[in-house]
């Protein structure tokens, strides 16, 4: 014991020498970029593009910040579907060049903040734009800092790290590490390197040449990453093109957070991610971090004194890794010693952020969920390995069903479009009612209504009572049969085609159609099918790049989260009365 004892506190002390002593010094605070002294400064050539989805908290302070940064600054906010008044309140900030943009409703395959900036960055023109989260405050000067900076050292894409908000006790324990991990997670030397393999950014604040979005594709090219930052100076990086990133005391976070939930919420979005959902680099994490920060600790109360001193000497590598952060932060070095139990708690986050995963949810931020795309049999494996054989056999059981032709979904999505049209024909002499009873049998068939109605209620589903489930299910199937009757109430020549059908990365199959109007107009149905019981059924239809499904389920959370599930279902029903009635002029 005495021996295992010794190996064990031994390999702590290997690990925390290795991160002292590697070239790339990732415990350092440099490289580091401040503001210099402001002047009359002309940013003509600086769009900066701020996506904001219920941001009214923060917001206002973030633009007066940019107002004194110099003349001529455009500024576009994004205002991503906010409902707490965000966008009210950017109308009636004065600024001579500052544009509100009402952002769509998000486009089905993207993460929320790469949707509203992609949509922003359609209206930048100037060959420098600036991407800035809406709670980030810039001091005086560090515009122009950032563009003498990049101009100075020939980069094309430069990003600072904000200091974090370090008010009550949870910030000031774990913010200051957050930005440790990460440089020990990115080294910023390497970052800044040739090196391509390795590339950072802090999504908070980063300057860049404009070109560079076309160049990559824009916003496309990374639009479900969560951890969109580096993802995106990876694909700058790997087009040839030199990124940089430092610390900073002139960017500064204003997001609060003042419980620990709101800590913990904001790391597990992205952990798990960070070890690109895998068990194996999940558990080879598990060991690092153990022998890293609980090893030391535990070591100090082994038998034997070897092992002690050991540890001892782990401990003090850990503390002066962790030095160089609380001093660039002006903390006490008292802090130090909470090192091993945030360590832990960061080794919880990251466990908590897989069990989310495995559980169906990829991520959670700002009211929205995106989907895990985790693969069930990997959660078996972990949690269940003695039923591993029988999983298996279900596996390939089900493997031919998957491989199936996908002629089974377009032939679905095809025969649905005959009785639209076939309806559009003899839509006035049917009349509302008429149409209803032929399209209800079709709607039905093809689309897996209470599938679709239960996504759309997203968390809130479980929420519900057994016999309101029921009814918000009759509802929702009526109000989607009722809508078809509704909107294609008449024929001019119109027609669909289908383009082409993939399969995704799901098992679902994606059937791309064009829809022709009259007057040569051309509208994107793009069909989302899913296996149930065997059968191809619709469960998203995605209108020129718009998510029905993805509106439905922002409409349809606010409503349950703010009043209820009654409210909604009499709302669903209403929208049923309304689209029965006769009327002589129709918002289609």
């Amino acid at each position: 014991m005495e021996t295992l004892g010794i190996a064990l506190t031994a390999v702590s002390v290997l690990i925390w020498l290795a991160v002292l002593l590697v070239p790339w010094r990732p415990w350092s605070s440099r490289p580091f970029l401040d503001a210099r002294e402001p002047g009359a400064d002309d940013l003509s050539d600086v769009t900066v593009l701020i996506p904001a989805r219920n941001e009214a908290a923060v917001v206002e302070k973030t633009l007066a910040a940019l107002n004194i940064q110099g003349r001529n600054l455009s500024v576009i906010v994004v205002n991503d579907q906010s409902t707490d008044g965000t966008g009210e309140l950017v109308k009636r900030i004065p600024a001579p060049k500052l544009t509100l943009m009402e952002g769509r409703p998000l486009g089905a395959g993207w993460s929320g903040k790469l949707w509203a900036l992609e949509q922003g960055q359609q209206h930048v023109t100037t060959p420098l734009i600036m991407l800035l989260d809406a709670d980030i405050e810039l001091k005086p000067g560090l515009i122009a800092t950032l563009r003498e900076q990049m101009q100075k050292h020939n980069v094309s894409f430069i990003s600072l790290m904000a200091v974090p908000t370090m008010g009550n006790f949870w910030e000031k324990l774990l913010l200051p590490a957050f930005v440790y991990f990460f440089r020990l997670l990115y080294p910023y030397r390497l970052s800044n390197s040739v090196n391509r393999r390795v590339a950072a950014a802090a999504g908070g604040c980063i300057l860049m040449q404009s070109r560079l979005l076309d160049e990559i594709g824009g916003f496309a090219a990374i639009k479900d990453e969560l951890i969109d930052d580096c993802s995106l100076a990876r694909r700058i990086k790997s087009k040839g093109h030199k990124t940089w990133i430092g610390l900073t005391h002139s960017v500064c976070s204003i997001r609060p957070y003042q419980q620990l939930r709101q800590i913990w919420n904001m790391v597990t979005r992205t952990a798990f991610t960070q070890l690109h959902y895998s068990i194996g680099l999940l558990l080879a994490c598990t060991v690092f971090m153990v022998f890293a920060f609980g090893m030391p600790v535990a070591g100090l109360f082994f038998a034997t004194s070897a092992a002690q001193y050991l540890a001892l000497a782990a401990c003090m590598a850990m503390a002066l890794s962790y030095f160089p952060t609380l001093k660039f932060y002006g903390r006490s070095v008292i802090w130090v010693l909470g090192l091993p139990l945030i360590g832990m708690l960061y080794l919880a986050m990251t466990w908590n952020s897989a069990l989310r995963y495995f559980r169906g949810e990829r991520a959670r931020w700002k009211d929205r969920s995106y989907d895990s795309r985790a693969n069930s049999m990997r959660l078996i494996f972990l949690l269940l390995p003695q039923i591993l054989a029988a999983g298996l056999l279900m596996a390939a059981s089900a493997a031919p069903l998957h491989a199936a032709s996908p002629e089974g979904a377009t032939a679905v999505v095809e025969r649905f479009q005959s009785t639209l049209i076939s309806v559009m024909k003899d839509a006035q002499k049917l009349g509302y009612e008429g149409r209803y009873k032929r399209l209800a049998p079709a709607v039905e068939e093809s689309h897996n209504l209470p599938g679709i109605a239960q996504f759309a209620a997203g968390r809130y589903w479980e929420k519900l009572s057994d016999q309101q489930k029921k009814t918000y299910v009759d509802a929702f199937a009526k109000m989607s049969m009722a809508t078809y009757a509704y909107r294609f109430d008449d024929y001019s020549g119109e027609s669909f085609k289908t383009v082409s059908e993939e399969a995704t990365g799901k098992g679902d199959a994606l059937v791309h159609t064009l829809f022709s109007k009259a007057n040569g107009e051309k509208i994107h149905f793009d069909y989302v099918l899913r296996r149930k019981d065997g059968v191809w059924r619709i469960i998203n239809i995605i209108v020129d790049g718009v998510s029905d499904l993805a509106i439905k389920r922002s409409e349809y959370g606010n409503i349950l989260r703010d009043q209820g599930a009654d409210v909604l279902i009499a709302k669903l029903q209403g929208q049923i009365a309304q689209y029965s009635k006769p009327a002589s002029t129709k918002n289609k």
